[in-house]
């Protein structure tokens, strides 16, 4: 039962450390996404959880001003040498736009996956001195940043949930980069949510002493849902709506 005994400094150190790394998490992840729409100079808008952005403009211009250059004959039934080729462009600013919104898409989920793999990669580099000596401070910061993989899992039980058993297609960047690419819906979900599970219960299992193991536990799902509460419906929506 020694294991299973709360240490209350040790739990409210860790509930907070998640309280604030959901919505660090949360933040940097949106944050991937305004990088990539930026640099495509998309105009992004940053939103407490979600990041709104315009079709790059400079495309856009560029397809109105040769439409309206040859309107007659691009609006014209009849085949043109000018239709043909703003038909022609506007199949490549399609195909132009939608890998650019790939790229967008991509930013959060690789900046969040990024982030837990350096804190994964610095735990397997400590995890001798860890076994031998126990957890220091830095080594919980390092568990902390690894989880932010927990996205991955997170989403990946949801999309299952909502495609099982509510018989739809689930929303979210995950679904969005698989239909990109032509493939199954929950393709990109599986993946990624097999890799967070992977690293996460080696974490737990393996990193983690047994002595703290039920204290992390329990600190992160009431971290995690307090963070989730505090930003989701408290303070993100008065500082970033």
């Amino acid at each position: 039962m020694k294991n299973f005994q709360i240490n209350p400094r040790l739990f409210a150190l860790l509930a907070l450390s998640f309280v604030l790394a959901t919505i660090v998490g949360t933040v940097s992840h949106e944050l991937g996404h305004f990088a990539i729409a930026k640099y495509y100079g998309a105009r992004p808008t940053l939103h407490y959880a979600s990041v709104s952005h315009d079709e790059p403009p400079e495309a856009l211009i560029a397809l109105n001003q040769r439409h309206d250059r040859d309107k007659a004959k691009i609006d014209s039934p009849n085949p043109s040498p000018e239709k043909e080729a703003y038909l022609a462009y506007r199949k490549k600013l399609a195909h132009k736009n939608n890998t650019i919104k790939l790229f967008i898409n991509l930013g959060g989920p690789l900046q969040t996956m990024l982030t837990g793999s350096f804190g994964g990669l610095m735990l397997w580099r400590r995890r001798k001195k860890i076994a031998t000596l126990g957890m220091r401070a830095a080594d919980w910061f390092w568990v902390i940043l690894a989880f932010f993989w927990s996205r991955q899992l997170a989403n990946f039980l949801i999309a299952l949930k909502i495609f099982f058993i509510r018989h739809r297609i689930p929303g979210g960047d995950e679904t969005r980069i698989s239909r990109y690419f032509g493939w199954h819906p929950l393709t990109v979900n599986t993946i990624t949510g097999t890799a967070a599970a992977a690293v996460l219960l080696w974490v737990v299992f393996i990193i983690i002493p047994k002595t703290q193991r039920f204290n992390f536990i329990l600190a992160g799902l009431c971290g995690s849902a307090l963070g989730w509460l505090v930003w989701m419906e408290w303070m993100g929506p008065v500082l970033l709506p």
